[in-house]
This record gives C-alpha cells, structure tokens and sequence, in this order.
C-alpha cells in the first residue's frame, strides 16, 4: 500500500504544504487525458502533461490557452471557450489535491487548537497581509477539519480569515483581561 505521507513527516507531524511529485505527474497526466478525450489535442499524452506542467496556474483560462498557441509548446491543441473554461480551472482542483492532504494529515494527527472559541488574541508577528503586529483579533471559529482558526477583530463575527492552527499559536498570545 502506497503511504500519502512519508515517515519523516508522520513523525514529525508537519502540515502538508505542496502536493508530492507523484501527485503533480499524475494530476498533470489526468489533465492531458482529459484534454485528448475532449478532443482539445491529438498530441502525445506525455508532450501535453509537460506543457500544462510549465504553465503559470495563476492566470486565468483564456490566458493560459493564449499561451499553449505559442511555439515553445510540444504539443498543438484546439483552442475554444470550453476549452478555455477547462483551463481556468485547473489551479483550483491542483489546490484540491494538497485540500485532501491536509485532511488526510488532519485525520491522521488530530491536532488540537490551543485557543479557544472567542478567545481574544494579540498578533506578534504578521499572520498574512489583513492581520498585522498589535492587531487584536479573536477566535471566531474553528475549521476542525483543516486544523484552521477562523479570526477577525469582530468578536461577534460568526467566520473570519481561516488561518492554519500552527500559524496562528506561533504569531499570537492570548490577552489576558485584568
């Protein structure tokens, strides 16, 4: 049976945050057998894999098929408006893959948050862009699936920014009220 995780990462517990390579190669793959099955290209499967592997998953769809038309590309695809829409979901189910690590990572550590629903916290070190040093935010929910706070400056806000448990402990101290 083939281990998701390696041994080094089972025991060190660390979250996932990239999908494996073999992971990237099959999804790369799958997305080529999708593109000849929608008769998008009659290329080889392997020429198409390497060339939706070198794209920037960034842009949009129509992006994307600007830039398979380019000479660079190994293969030669059939460029439309389904095709286009095709393209413009690739990050998102790319995403879904390391989505589904995550919960299996979850699954298999149960991690635990160490702050608690409404707790008021204090950001020491930046925690993303919104959530800057000093701000005071507070646990507005948990995403127990994903090992994720949900936090924002509303104590009465039923969501908020979903950051990673980890994150949020090692960048936050709890404000005790006198």
């Amino acid at each position: 049976m083939d281990k998701l995780f390696s041994d080094s990462e089972t025991y060190t517990k660390v979250r996932p945050i990239k999908i494996t390579a073999e992971q990237e190669q099959q999804f790369y793959k799958g997305l080529a057998e999708e593109i000849i099955d929608n008769k998008w290209s009659e290329s080889d499967v392997e020429d198409i894999a390497e060339d939706i592997s070198k794209l920037s998953l960034h842009d949009n769809g129509y992006e994307i098929a600007k830039s398979l038309e380019g000479s660079r590309n190994k293969a030669y695809y059939e460029i439309d408006v389904e095709f286009c829409e095709f393209l413009d979901c690739i990050s998102w189910k790319k995403g879904n893959i390391l989505e589904n690590n995550v919960k299996d990572w979850v699954k298999a550590h149960n991690p635990q948050p160490k702050f608690l629903h409404r707790q008021r916290l204090i950001v020491e070190k930046d925690l993303n862009r919104e959530k800057k040093i000093g701000t005071i935010v507070f646990v507005t929910g948990l995403a127990e699936e994903r090992a994720c706070y949900l936090i924002d400056e509303n104590p009465e806000r039923e969501g908020g920014t979903i950051i990673a448990y980890e994150l949020v402990e090692s960048n936050c101290k709890p404000i005790v009220l006198p």
